[in-house]
């Protein structure tokens, strides 16, 4: 993980609460700052005049 130290982790995949604090035990035990999105429209709605 050392290629990760110190950059910052975009995750916009779905998952359980217990992944999520998975997640952040890991980031925290190798130094990644990690931003946790979600992609929220309907793929119809990706490019749309109103996304």
């Amino acid at each position: 993980m050392e290629a990760l130290a110190g950059r910052t982790l975009v995750q916009l995949s779905t998952g359980t609460p217990a992944e999520a604090w998975q997640l952040a035990r890991w980031r925290n035990s190798n130094g990644i700052v990690v931003l946790d999105g979600a992609i929220m429209p309907y793929p119809e709605g990706i490019g749309a005049d109103y996304a």
